[in-house]
């Protein structure tokens, strides 16, 4: 009996835009949760949030933001964000070969004729920081993570985790 093998590409992403959840913020003075042009980074599966810090590594940028008279006053669970990704071409469904969560850093890690998924190994010595302003006018630190790939001669930095999973599960990857 012969067994079928699937494409591991689930979705393509046209012009780097996805869209998503929202994780619950406050509106500002201008009743915005979430202003086009803010840095957002990858909170949970499927799910955005603001970038609180430098250490937030910025999965995009918000395209079509949300404010309170969009949502009624409120910030619901069904309320979705439009945002344009700093890195991403589509989305693959991948076995994990660890537990990964929601917005780690992934390499495609190549031993012998296999391949597993696994989280990018940074250290703050070996980051790099670039700042800068983006539209709005809010100031935004990315943070490079550093990557260590005496595991694996040929590891290469593959993308964000969209949604986790346990080791072995399938995970779905952002792919830059």
């Amino acid at each position: 009996m012969t067994t079928q093998a699937f494409s591991p590409v689930l979705s393509e992403l046209p012009y780097g835009r996805i869209s998503g959840k929202v994780a619950s913020a406050s509106a500002d003075a201008d009743g915005w949760y979430y202003k086009p042009g803010a840095a957002v980074k990858i909170s949970a599966d499927h799910t955005f949030a603001k970038c609180a810090s430098a250490a937030d590594y910025v999965a995009g940028l918000v395209e079509t933001g949300l404010n309170s008279h969009d949502t009624g006053g409120t910030l619901g669970a069904n309320e979705r964000l439009g945002v344009a990704l700093m890195q991403g071409r589509r989305i693959d469904i991948v076995p994990a070969a660890e537990e990964l969560a929601a917005g780690d850093l992934v390499i495609l890690n190549y031993q012998g004729s296999a391949a597993k998924i696994e989280t990018v190994i940074g250290t703050t010595d070996e980051q790099a920081d670039v700042s800068g302003t983006v539209a709005g006018g809010t100031v935004c630190t990315i943070t490079i993570p550093a990557m260590d790939v005496t595991a694996a001669q040929n590891a290469h930095v593959h993308g964000i985790v969209w949604k986790g999973g346990a080791s072995a599960a399938e995970v779905e990857i952002i792919v830059f």
